[in-house]
């Protein structure tokens, strides 16, 4: 009996994590991202937030009636 089968059978498809990074995006950044750029990532984010959030209170501000 060849048991190699069944451990043939638990591998990946070869070629399946390549249609997982076209299929699903970000997959392959996940993979390759570095711890060291999340700092600035993070700060990123904080800046475009602040910026959105601010420009979302002026024209929830221009709407109103005094």
């Amino acid at each position: 009996m060849n048991t190699d089968s069944s451990s043939e059978a638990q591998k990946p498809v070869p070629g399946t994590l390549r249609v997982n990074e076209k299929v699903i995006p970000g997959v392959r950044m996940i993979r390759i991202y570095q711890r060291r750029w999340l700092r600035a990532d993070l700060l990123a984010g904080v800046t475009i937030f602040a910026m959105l959030e601010r420009k979302g209170e002026l024209a929830g501000k221009s709407g109103e009636r005094e």
